[in-house]
């Protein structure tokens, strides 16, 4: 699979729409939500973009800055 592919994946597009959400419900700019997760706020653009190369370990630090469990990322 290439980038391409991979970044059209429905579940990184899922995911990614949860974290902007959850994000969004909370007030939070991606700059804040980046410092609160302790990764780049790139990183936190490009995982609400559905854009692949993430770690199940990135995912734990954004649901724990974000006060969620990792399960509710992949809740629709």
């Amino acid at each position: 699979m290439n980038m391409e592919t991979l970044s059209a994946h429905p579940i990184l597009k899922q995911v990614g729409a949860k974290i902007r959400t959850i994000r969004e419900d909370l007030h939070l700019t991606q700059e804040e939500c980046a410092a609160i997760c302790h990764i780049d706020r790139a990183h936190i653009s490009r995982l609400e973009r559905g854009f692949p190369n993430t770690t199940v370990l990135h995912l734990e630090k954004v649901a724990q800055g974000l006060g969620v469990e990792i399960v509710d990322l992949f809740r629709p």
